[in-house]
Order: C-alpha cells, then structure tokens, then sequence
C-alpha cells in the first residue's frame, strides 16, 4: 500500500466526472430493541384456565379464527408435567376452529375440587404447567371457553403484542356458603375463591404485587416473584371458617419488568351473593389501555326472562382522587387499590377524571323449580373505553354441546356506535333492521341483534364497540370482541430534534429537547428516572461517531435508540445528545425523526406517552452538481463485494473485497471527498473469486472522508471511509 501512496496519482479526476459512482455509508450495526412491538408478537397468544366446577363431560375450549388461510401450533405442558404440541391449519376462514382440552390435565388445581375443599393443592404457588402458548403464521382472533355444568363463561385473548406490565385486579369477592349446622361458620367445601394466575412471556420476568387480601404461604400482602418465559403464578383468595366478610383479589396491583398475560376472576360466585352460581374470568387489560370514557349498556335480556338479572359495574383505577360520574351524576371517588361498585338498570355514559377500569357483570339468575329454562346467570366481562372503538370485527358466538343438547340457547351480538352512523352498521355484510337507543349525555346510541353460533363480521363507518352475549339454562358467557390495540396517552411529551448544516466528514452533536412535557402526578408511584428515544434518519448521510451506538438499518434508514438519565424538573432540557459525523449520501439532506419515546422508572419499567415531535434535519453543504444535476452517493452491488473496518478508523484498517472469478477487467481507486484521487490500488488486487484483504495506514491518511470505488466489469461498487 505505502508505495502506491507515495506516488500518488496528480491528474485531478473530479467527482462529477466519475461516471456510474455510487455509494453507501459502512455501518456496524449492533443489536437494536425497538420499543414497538415487533411483528412476530401480533401471532403470539398466552392463556390458562382459571379453575371452575365441573361434572363429568365438561371440557376446556380453545376457538381461533383468521382472516387468511394459516397455520399454527398450540403448546402447553399438563398437570402431569407431560409436553403437548397440537399443530393446526385454519383453511376455511368462515367457520372458527374449536379445539377440545381435558378438564384435569389443562385446567389450574385449586384449593376447591367440584364442591370440596383439597388438600392436595396450595392456593397459591408458581407453576411451570398449565400455561397454552399458540403461535401462528398470521395474526389470530382467539377466544377461550371454560363450560361446567351450568357454570361457563368465555374471554377474549389478546395477543403478545397487547400485553402489558401493569394490572389491577377486578373480581367478584369470596362466595361464601355457611354451614348449616354452625350458621356463624363458612362451609369451607361449598364456598369458592377469587382467584389471578399471571403468565411470563419472557425469561427473568420480575413481578411485584399489592394484594388485597390474604394470601395462604404468607401473612404479608406484598410479594415479588421471579418467572420464567411460560411459567405462571397461580393464586386464590384465602377462604376461612370464621370470615365475616368475603375476601377478594379486586385491587390487587400486578407489576412487571417484562409484559405479561394476567386472568382473573371467580371459579363459583353469585351476585350480589344470593341466586344461582356461575364461573366468570376474564383475561385483565394492561394499564396502558385504559381510558377515561366507557359506555356502559345493560345486557340484552334473554326471552325467558326472570326477576332479577340487573348489571352491576366494579371500577378500578390507576391514581389516587379518581372521580367517577355516570350520565352526569358524580358515582364516586376512588384511590388505587381500591374498587367503585355499582348497581345499574340503564345505560350508561361513564367518564373519570383519570383513567379507569371498567368491568360489567350480570347478576344470578334466581333459583326456581318451575319447568322454564331461566335463561342467564351471572357472567363477566371488561369493557373497552371509546378510545379503543374500532370499524371492524370479527367474532365468535360460541357454542358446545352436552350431549346432543345445545348449552346456549340464545347468542346476541351488542353495538354501541355514534348515532350517525348506527344505519352504516352491516353484520355479515349486510344491513339488518336493530332499534337503536341514545345513550344518555353522548353522542353514542347502542342495540342488540339476536345471532346464530359461529363467526360473524360486524362493520361501522365509524369507530364502534361491539360485545357478544350467550344464555343458557342457568349459564351465559360474554365477552367484548376486540382486546384494545390503542394504548391510552398517560402523559404528552412535546419534544424537537435539532437542525444542523454541514460538511461531509464533519462531526456534530444531535440533540433532542425536551419542549413541554404533560404528565400525570402518579401512576403507581411511578417516577419517570430516565428515556428511551428512537430517532431514524437517512444512513447514507449522517451516523454515530461511536460504533457501539449504531443501531438497525431497514431500506436505507438507520434507527438509534437514545437511553439517558432525565431529571423532569428543568425545562427546555435536551433529553439526549449523540456525537454524529456527516456523510455524502443519496441526498441532500434528511429529517430527523423522532419515532418512539418512552418514560422509564428507576426499574425500567414505562409510562405510554403521546408523542408530539418536531422533526431534526441535516442539510449538506458540499454537494456536487452538473448538468445532469445533484450528485450523491448510492448503495450499488452487483455480484461484488467490499466493505472498510474500522469505520470511523483512527489507527490503522483494512478494506476486503470479493470479486467473481470470471475474466473481467478491474479497479479500485481511493478519492477524497472532493473526488482527487489519493490512490490507485488497482495493482495491488492479487485475488479472484474468494474474500481478499489490503492493509490500510492510518499515516497516510488525513482526517477526513474518502471514498473506495471498485468496479469489476460494468459492475460498480462505492463504499466511504471516515478517518479521524
């Protein structure tokens, strides 16, 4: 190399000349964790099934639907500790796959077996079984049902992608039964649990909990558990014999370092705690997707109607001093931990001051012995706040058999839409006549439609909510038919990039600043300690001067991910700055975009923000024209290879080539970023057909950028080098 620098070639060749001359910028690229979720988790499901009472017949169901043609597998490990691997294909997209799972294997064991208290099981234990995993080649629709015997109820799954670290609990309370022959004593066989299980889906998942009641291993109601990807912690509210009051995991506070999947509910209760007892559970919505809006409409009554069967609604909340008001009436105020309960017998228009979460269940159907059917028991469901409303849906009306008997009798789907655009509605796609009613203080009306099983398509013009309803003979199930993709904005962080001018090779420090920032007092005790910030730019024209902060490049983009201590207490504060050199690229220049942001406590755990971001850019100054305009640098391959390392390069580097062993003729010529050229190492190319090597000293070079231009025939292929 250094005899080829000494006599260095002195005809100046500008760079406008250079027919052909493309190039791109070598990257080191380091593992990169992009704060959206990735693609891969929309086809990610995990579930358990909470426990229920059952008699002999009963089953556990899985039901998935697809909008395509895919393929999947269904994976848990049983009771027994034993692996299954169930893989499946959905080739008729109309009708919902329902896969069949044994009661005793698949189903959590709890401290009450069909009506009699066991022994053999704690209340509250981490499980490495027990847990259903389904990935797909598609995202998936997935509902799960667990049928006893006049005790079912069904829930909605949401995918990985949806998941979150931190819940609060919504469950009926303890059903307790006294014992007849001790009336101040409860009946330990015949009463029944609150009860959470809390799926990792990550390894090394951190979690703490707030309970609000007593747990059996300890007398403490914090607990912090340590979980592995699929593994689970299954618990029960305790139950004891001198219980005045019944105990219930409402309230209870989850959080998590990693996302997690987290059900609760009740395996045998009655509301208000007289009538008939039915299973209910639903799978818990993250904190993320709360809002401050839910419409809340009775469900529809079935047609063998009986007294009772009123709506009661149980409000939780994520900061303390949460007021709550229904139809413009103040309902209550509320602090974490704690949970609002309620009677209704009309719609209802609900706003908080802050956000909530917003179950609704149905009360029991009274016991008779006439010969009537008593359509509908208790049932559970969590409701989707205005912000979540979607056009589209896609749901299932479940329905199994006892026999050659059908357990749901009536199916219903349940619309709230805006009143404009209630006659836009289509159910399979097609209008049908639904008598549709305002909904107090809002500009939302709401109707039923009875349905028949199996899939059906609801459509709007405009965002709705839709819910589907089964009644059976002392049983029902419900369900919302979406599980909430939009993730409601606890704070809004008004933030800008900076605007540079520069010089290809030129080193300069990118800073993005901190505008405005509205955010909440508390969400947990909660405090935002650092962020995270993704910033994507043209990677052709600008890169980190240190390796090691070099992120992914997709089609021609670069994203970095900034992650600095923050204090909120200053104002017009830069968030984070990196050291950037410039580079000739296949522009003139690039916005810098702020893409993703994220609040993180001191244990990186995250607040959703509303980001509000005004664009960087970098403008170059020294780029090339002539008559056939701009001149830049572009990434062009054909079948042969080079790359220089180190780049940025301070002491000494190497460029590799490769080129096809074909007779062809051949160059490669180092310029300066004014286009002289500094060397011809054309010569010095001894190598065909495998990865060759030159050395590169740094003594020779100046501190700036340079190009290598290697051609191979018609073949041409630049690629820079930053000396510094």
């Amino acid at each position: 190399m250094s005899a080829y620098l000494k006599s260095v070639v002195n005809t100046k060749m500008r760079l406008i000349r250079i027919l052909g001359l493309v190039a791109c910028v070598v990257l080191t690229v380091n593992s990169y964790a992009p704060l959206s979720a990735q693609s891969a988790a929309h086809r990610t499901y995990w579930m358990a099934f909470l426990p229920n009472v059952h008699s002999a017949g009963d089953s556990l169901y899985v039901a998935i639907m697809a909008d395509s043609v895919c393929t999947g597998t269904l994976s848990y490990i049983d009771q027994r500790g034993a692996s299954h691997s169930r893989p499946f294909t959905i080739s008729d997209i109309r009708r919902p796959l329902q896969i069949g799972l044994d009661v005793q294997n698949v189903e959590l064991q709890g401290i009450n077996q069909g009506l009699q208290r066991s022994t053999q099981f704690q209340n509250e234990r981490v499980l490495g079984s027990n847990v259903i995993n389904i990935t797909a080649t598609s995202s998936l629709t997935v509902h799960i049902l667990n049928k006893g015997n006049l005790s079912s109820d069904a829930a909605i799954v949401r995918s990985e992608a949806y998941l979150g670290t931190s819940y609060v609990l919504q469950t009926p309370a303890n059903s307790h039964r006294m014992r007849s022959d001790t009336a101040s004593f409860v009946d330990l066989d015949q009463s029944t649990p609150s009860q959470a299980v809390i799926i990792a889906t990550v390894d090394s998942t951190v979690v703490n909990l707030s309970l609000t009641c007593d747990g059996a291993v300890s007398s403490t109601r914090k607990r912090t558990l340590l979980l592995n990807r699929g593994q689970c912690y299954f618990i029960q509210a305790d139950i004891k014999q001198n219980d005045s009051t019944p105990q219930t995991l409402s309230g209870t506070v989850v959080q998590a370092d990693k996302p997690i999947s987290v059900f609760a509910g009740a395996q045998y209760a009655s509301l208000p705690g007289i009538g008939t007892r039915n299973t209910c559970f639903e799978q818990c919505t993250p904190l993320e997707y709360w809002g401050t809006t839910v419409n809340v409409i009775p469900f529809p009554m079935p047609q063998d109607k009986r007294s009772g069967l009123k709506d009661w609604l149980s409000i939780t909340t994520s900061y303390d001093g949460t007021v709550v008001s229904g139809n413009g009436d103040e309902l209550g105020t509320i602090d974490i931990g704690e949970t609002l309960t309620i009677p209704i017998d009309e719609a209802m228009y609900v706003v908080a001051s802050k956000p909530v979460n917003v179950v609704q269940f149905r009360e029991s159907s009274n016991v008779g012995t006439d010969t009537t059917l008593r359509l509908g028991d208790m049932n559970m469901m969590s409701l989707i706040p205005v912000n979540n409303y979607q056009k589209k849906f896609i749901l299932n009306c479940v329905q199994v058999r006892e026999g050659t008997r059908k357990v749901f009798v009536e199916q219903y789907v349940c619309i709230i839409a805006p009143t404009v655009a209630t006659s836009s509605i289509q159910i399979d796609g097609a209008k049908f006549p639904i008598t549709f009613t305002s909904l107090p203080n809002s500009s939302y009306s709401y109707g039923y439609r009875r349905v028949s099983d199996g899939i059906h398509t609801i459509e709007c013009d405009e965002p709705c909510m839709v819910y589907t309803v089964g009644y059976g003979s002392q049983d029902a199930y419900s369900y919302a038919a979406t599980g909430g993709t939009e993730r409601y904005p606890y704070c809004k962080t008004y933030i800008s990039a900076t605007k540079h001018e520069q010089k290809a090779g030129d080193l300069f420090t990118l800073s993005v600043k901190l505008d405005s920032i509205v955010r909440p007092s508390s969400l947990i005790n909660f405090d935002p300690k650092s962020i995270a910030i993704n910033v994507r730019f043209n990677a052709t024209l600008m890169t980190p001067s240190n390796v090691n902060q070099r992120g992914m490049i997709d089609s021609g983009y670069q994203t970095i991910q900034l992650l600095t201590p923050i204090s909120l207490q200053e104002s017009n504060a830069n968030l984070a700055t990196i050291q950037m050199i410039a580079g000739l690229g296949d522009n003139s220049s690039t916005d810098i975009e702020v893409r993703d942001l994220e609040w993180r406590d001191g244990n990186g755990l995250t607040i959703p923000t509303e980001l509000i971001a005004s664009n960087g850019k970098l403008q170059l100054t020294d780029i090339w024209s002539d008559t056939l305009g701009n001149r830049y640098v572009n990434p062009q391959e054909r079948g042969i290879a080079m790359t220089l390392g180190p780049n940025p390069m301070v002491g000494n580097g190497m460029l590799y080539y490769t080129l096809p062993s074909n007779e062809e003729t051949f160059s490669l010529v180092i310029y300066d970023a004014m286009g002289d050229v500094v060397a011809d190492l054309t010569n010095e190319m001894k190598t065909k057909g495998i990865r060759a090597s030159l050395l590169l000293e740094r003594k020779f070079f100046n501190a700036g950028v340079y190009y290598a231009r290697l051609t191979f025939g018609s073949a041409i292929v630049v690629r820079s080098l930053i000396v510094q």
